[in-house]
């Protein structure tokens, strides 16, 4: 099964990520000055986009073609929810693209920022108590015989 080493590493990078933008969510200076916080964005946006990517390349496949249907059944409701995230985390990414979009409404940007940070929150905390202890504990596939 997968080895979730490398995917608990991009949750924590994700994490710092998150870290760093909440340490800048202050309505006044972003409305002064934004370029930290969208930097910041883009790094999120992109590490994001990268770990959903390999998750739903390799790690999802391995689970959804196992042979026990309980895993079969996790890992198809977790995936089903990484399509609601990207669709939000690009809803949000679009909207906060630029510096005077965060600039004009920081109070929004502030607001939809928690929001996002607490979801992506949780869904990290769930997939590393709950998905990735699941592969962890499933037998290795056999090595095919060529």
């Amino acid at each position: 099964m997968p080895n979730t080493s490398a995917y608990r590493e991009q949750h924590q990078v994700l994490l710092a990520h998150l870290g760093k933008l909440a340490a800048l969510l202050d309505q006044d200076g972003l409305a002064r000055d934004a370029s930290k916080a969208l930097a910041l964005l883009g790094m999120l946006a992109v590490g994001l986009e990268d770990h959903v990517t390999q998750e739903d390349t390799a790690f999802y496949p391995s689970l959804i073609n196992h042979e026990d249907p309980k895993v079969v059944t996790v890992a198809r409701k977790f995936r089903e929810e990484v399509g609601w995230l990207k669709t939000l985390a690009g809803i949000y990414f679009n909207r906060w693209s630029t510096p005077e979009s965060i600039q004009q409404d920081a109070e929004a940007f502030i607001s939809e920022t928690h929001v996002i940070a607490r979801f992506l929150t949780r869904r990290i905390q769930v997939e590393q108590e709950v998905l990735f202890p699941l592969a962890e504990r499933l037998e290795p596939a056999p090595a095919s015989e060529g």
